[in-house]
């Protein structure tokens, strides 16, 4: 197995750890110690309806890994970003969370971009949604955060 499809796996395999084939989980239950390895390649994010246009989605950074900046330069920490206006690439790579508050299920994504110094890079993700603990019940639960995991090289 690849180290991408590890990185995905392990993911994953937590997620469904916490989720115990409930509703999503509540991200307080989310632990990045157990993948302390692979932390600075996630983001954490909440996301949240847009406040004018509500199939239109927010994504509020809480957490960027410093190896992240290698694929995503302009994406930062405690910052707020609308879907519809991501830069091309972004929006590539961001494609499954609308997908991920729909279903409340885990996706798996991959493919490739040119990087914004020309080169290509084949990616691997997987995308994980969590609900709010002060909302969450056993009966069902809205995506309110998630975890991303990437791993990529370049061609």
């Amino acid at each position: 197995m690849s180290y991408e499809q590890r990185l995905t796996v392990r993911l994953v395999d937590i997620w469904e750890q916490l989720r115990h084939e409930r509703p999503p989980p509540p991200y307080e239950q989310w632990n990045s110690a157990k993948i302390s390895d692979l932390w600075q390649k996630c983001i954490a994010m909440r996301v949240e309806p847009h406040q004018r246009t509500a199939s239109e989605l927010v994504v509020r950074t809480l957490f960027v890994g410093q190896q992240l900046n290698v694929i995503m330069p302009t994406l930062r920490a405690e910052e707020c970003y609308q879907m519809h206006i991501l830069d091309h690439d972004m929006k590539k790579l961001f494609s499954p969370i609308t997908s991920v508050v729909q279903s409340q299920k885990s996706i798996a994504h991959d493919g490739t971009f040119v990087s914004k110094n020309n080169t290509l890079v084949k990616y691997r993700c997987c995308f994980l949604p969590f609900s709010d603990s002060k909302k969450y019940t056993e009966g069902g639960a809205n995506v309110h955060y998630i975890v991303a995991g990437f791993s990529w090289i370049h061609m």
